[in-house]
């Protein structure tokens, strides 16, 4: 089995609101490859997969089928589905991401002072 191995990975749990309910959308793994057997994509090009069907350890693999593996523990983060959409569409990182929600949320805060 071929696999992609990444860097400076991030879990992004994604989550929708419906109402007052906070449901998870999916997992999806982001990282930084740093070699790729399925000849896919280039040394440190950033990837964020489909989402996670199982983890063994390192080892990721996605309901698309393909394998990841991670070099190091991956970092946890829970985002908005508005905010995975930027960082797939905009290739936002997730500390731009955490920054823009600070930012948001303190423009909020003095709308209502």
């Amino acid at each position: 089995m071929t696999k992609t191995f990444l860097k400076k990975a991030t879990i992004l749990s994604v989550f929708e609101f419906q109402g007052d309910e906070k449901k998870l959308f999916g997992k999806f793994l982001l990282g930084f490859v740093i070699k790729d057997e399925t000849n896919r994509f280039e040394n440190n090009f950033r990837v964020i997969t489909s989402s996670i069907d199982s983890q063994e350890r390192s080892k990721y693999t996605t309901k698309s089928g393909n394998t990841y593996v991670v070099n190091a523990e991956a970092e946890k983060l829970d985002i908005t589905f508005a905010e995975y959409v930027l960082m797939s569409d905009c290739l936002f990182s997730p500390d731009e991401i955490l920054h823009m929600r600070q930012a948001s949320q303190r423009n909020d805060e003095r709308k209502l002072h």
